[in-house]
């Protein structure tokens, strides 16, 4: 994983604690889940609000 994919990671484990108070989602989900949106080009807040739009 590189690390660039890290800091994403945890930019979006940041918003998630934030926005729903639950910092283990993004680790919970596993990092798999979110590939395809690091892959697309999706910034960590664009990723949070899509996979928000599911639940």
């Amino acid at each position: 994983m590189s690390s660039n994919f890290e800091k994403w990671l945890s930019d979006l484990s940041a918003i998630f604690s934030e926005e729903w108070g639950a910092p283990d989602y993004v680790e919970r989900t596993g990092h798999e889940a979110w590939v395809s949106y690091w892959e697309d080009g999706y910034s960590p807040q664009q990723a949070f609000e899509e996979e928000a739009s599911y639940v």
